[in-house]
């Protein structure tokens, strides 16, 4: 791996690797922050979590014969914005750093971030729709209406319960639980038609999970499609 990034160009965002699965969920940016910002202003805090499959032998007790025994484990990389690269540099010196028992993978990301192509006006405008840009023009402070911008929106009326629209054959039960009791106020995760209920004890911890995992990589390919699901109302 360090082979990979040993060519990387300075650049304002670091990524940060090998982050332990015990750090609460909730608290994971706000301990990165708390981590990072005495190195400089930081802009934006990323998290992504991918969901990976485990294949290893194991042994059955009973008869002694072999077999393949599959497990899940969550991939978590953290992305962190800095408003300059000088701030990114100084920031490297956490790479290795123990954090909750692991040491941390610290490297500059392999591209720019779009917060930092926004506010350096380097951003492909293709990417942006004609109300996006003309939002942006004439703005004197651009991080607000950036901050606007790349606002997750919600999809249909706030429920306790939400859905997975594009749910694959193999994203089974067994496979996603771990996705999801990350998240608090779980009740349990139903199988429906090409899709996969998701019941929280309150709408707030259902909106939490669905600003969370709203285009979330399962395996790094499909992205998940998630809804309100105002069938259970």
């Amino acid at each position: 791996m360090a082979q990979q990034f040993a060519d990387l160009q300075p650049r304002e965002t670091v990524m940060v690797g090998n982050i332990s699965q015990k750090v609460p969920h909730n608290d994971l940016k706000k301990l990165l922050f708390e981590l990072f910002s005495p190195y400089g202003r930081i802009i934006d805090i990323n998290v992504k979590r991918v969901l990976k499959q485990t294949h290893r032998p194991g042994v059955n007790k009973q008869t002694k014969k072999l077999y393949d025994k599959h497990g899940t484990f969550m991939k978590i990389t953290a992305f962190i914005v800095f408003e300059n690269t000088a701030s990114s540099i100084l920031a490297k010196k956490l790479h290795k750093f123990d954090f909750f028992g692991r040491p941390l993978f610290v490297q500059f990301a392999k591209e720019k971030s779009d917060i930092t192509a926004m506010i350096d006006g380097t951003f492909k405008k293709d990417k942006m729709d004609k109300a996006t840009r003309e939002k942006m023009e004439g703005k004197k402070d651009k991080k607000v209406v950036i901050k606007k911008i790349l606002k997750q929106s919600l999809v249909g009326e706030i429920s306790s319960s939400i859905v997975i629209e594009n749910c694959e054959e193999e994203w089974t039960i067994e496979i996603m639980r771990p996705l999801f009791t990350q998240f608090p106020g779980l009740v349990d995760l139903r199988e429906g038609e090409s899709k996969m209920h998701i019941d929280f004890k309150h709408e707030d911890y259902a909106t939490q999970c669905l600003k969370e995992l709203q285009g979330f990589k399962i395996e790094n390919e499909k992205k998940m499609q998630l809804v309100y699901d105002n069938t259970s109302n």
